[in-house]
């Protein structure tokens, strides 16, 4: 069941996010979505990333590139040192400078693209990441968001030559993922998107299922929680928020946030409060 609450918190302040992450090992018992670009170089570790019903291994240099609102999660074996480099942009700000990508495209073809970094452009990609972070260490943002699109020129022309799209989910699946990501606040029925896109209801249930490896209406709940945290994270109150997500019912909010987050909307507020003050 994926986990709503893998979100960048601080994404709506800065619209492009660089981090530098290494742990020994990592897991995700729930796979999770969110609403930008996620760029994963990994340079070191062993990796299994799944993505909607596909699963690959990983061990050597890669990139894996996850669509906005596409399922997935990564586990990386305790015994060795997972290093990576996240590169987490909105879709917005990326449309900003795809005129300087012109092989981009070859990423919204799937959810999730694969791309293993071999030879010479190893040392040249990590060498960009890092001297990327720091950029965005040091609050340097114009400059981080250049770099960025230098080197997402640079290993996008390599990617597509190289890169793997993992399979992807039907056409109209796709558009109505899109659908539910920009009416979540509305009473979404599972009728009323199978009239939309001109589907059979049975239809509509078993290929989102068989696509995306969840329910169509548990995906629904996950996409309204997702932004639920959003809205909350913003300063929007618990009434507020229950109704820009859907929500006409306080209590009904409250419990299936609890459900999905292990926590209730004010706990989650003190936490993120608590974290913020540290």
């Amino acid at each position: 069941m994926p986990n709503p609450t893998y979100r960048y918190n601080d994404f709506e302040l800065n619209n492009l996010i660089v981090r530098h992450v290494t742990s020994k090992g990592v897991s995700m018992p729930l796979r999770h979505l969110h609403s930008q670009y996620e760029f994963v170089f990994i340079k070191s570790g062993k990796v299994t990333v799944e993505s909607n019903t596909s699963v690959i291994n990983v061990e050597n240099p890669t990139l894996i590139v996850h669509k906005p609102f596409s399922l997935h999660r990564a586990n990386a074996d305790v015994t060795s040192l997972y290093d990576r480099y996240l590169i987490v942009i909105s879709d917005e700000l990326l449309e900003s400078i795809r005129d300087l990508i012109p092989f981009f495209s070859f990423f919204s073809t799937a959810e999730t693209t694969v791309i293993p970094l071999e030879g010479d452009v190893v040392a040249s990609v990590f060498e960009q990441l890092e001297q990327l972070s720091q950029d965005y260490r040091n609050e340097k943002k114009h400059k981080a968001l250049l770099k960025t699109a230098l080197l997402l020129l640079s290993v996008t022309e390599y990617a597509s030559e190289t890169g793997i799209p993992l399979p992807t989910s039907s056409g109209y699946i796709g558009e109505v993922i899109k659908y539910i990501s920009t009416h979540y606040a509305e009473d979404l029925t599972i009728d009323m998107l199978a009239d939309t896109f001109f589907v059979s209801r049975s239809k509509l249930i078993s290929d989102f299922k068989k696509s995306i490896g969840v329910p169509i209406k548990k995906y629904t709940v996950f996409v309204r929680i997702s932004n639920a945290q959003h809205f909350l994270n913003s300063g929007k109150t618990i009434s507020e928020t229950a109704e820009l997500c859907g929500f006409y019912d306080n209590s009904h909010f409250i419990s299936t946030f609890h459900i999905l987050t292990g926590k209730t909307p004010k706990e989650y507020c003190k936490l993120r409060q608590k974290k913020n003050t540290i």
